[in-house]
């Protein structure tokens, strides 16, 4: 059911999607997607991230210049969600998570990452040199201490989740059900990556992942069930 409570500092409803990165650099630009607030709204879900790079907007030689064609379309994608939320102009800053942890299992092979292709195939729970990661070890490394800073008034919302198309599906899915059941316990929200390319449920491109076709894109159902159960 959708968290209607009213958004505050201290409080920020469990919304729940994905980062759209039409803008999040130079070499993704173009315009948001209308087709993917619809996929979104229509699997029951109600946030989107936009992770964006400035230089988008802004002329190379004077930052300070603003290119209006490129606001246009954040305007224009900002008009596809929900209306904007005038009633957090006037509250105080709430804080981002990245829920990635460990990094072994959510970036192994990742090609922007350093040496994350020579690191063993991941499990999970995963054994290190220094014990088990598992469930238990992520909520006592990570959602203790943001719960700590929750009870102090800070609002939480993770901006962050997912795995690279490189770590087994099935390790991911048993990576994403642990992190899931974890921020579903603690009431907080969530965006996954990524809604198409090596993140997210739909055109990921995981070789080892069943698919099937939704609206001309290659749809991982096992992660959208696992995504939709929460």
């Amino acid at each position: 059911m959708r968290d209607l409570a009213e958004p505050t500092a201290a409080r920020l409803p469990r919304w729940r999607g994905f980062n759209l990165q039409e803008k999040f650099s130079p070499a993704t630009n173009g315009r948001f997607r209308e087709e993917d607030f619809a996929t979104i709204a229509g699997w029951g879900l109600d946030f989107v991230r936009l992770p964006m790079d400035y230089r988008l907007w802004s002329d190379e030689a004077d930052p300070y210049a603003l290119q209006e064609p490129a606001l246009a379309e954040i305007d224009e994608a900002v008009a596809l969600g929900w209306t904007p939320v005038e009633g957090i102009v006037d509250l105080g800053v709430a804080q981002s998570m990245h829920a990635y942890d460990p990094w072994a299992v959510s970036h192994w092979r990742a090609p922007w990452f350093t040496g994350a292709e020579t690191w063993p195939e991941p499990t999970w729970p995963l054994r290190t040199d220094d014990g088990v990661l598992d469930k238990a070890a992520l909520l006592d490394r990570r959602i203790g201490m943001w719960k700590r800073l929750e009870a102090r008034g800070v609002g939480v919302h993770v901006g962050e989740f997912g795995t690279y198309s490189e770590t087994p599906h099935a390790v991911t899915l048993a990576w994403m059900r642990d992190w899931l059941d974890l921020l579903d316990d603690a009431g907080w929200g969530w965006a996954i990556w990524n809604l198409r390319g090596s993140y997210g449920p739909l055109d990921s491109g995981r070789a080892d992942a069943e698919h099937e076709d939704l609206n001309g894109h290659r749809l991982d159902r096992a992660m959208l069930d696992l995504i939709l159960r929460q």
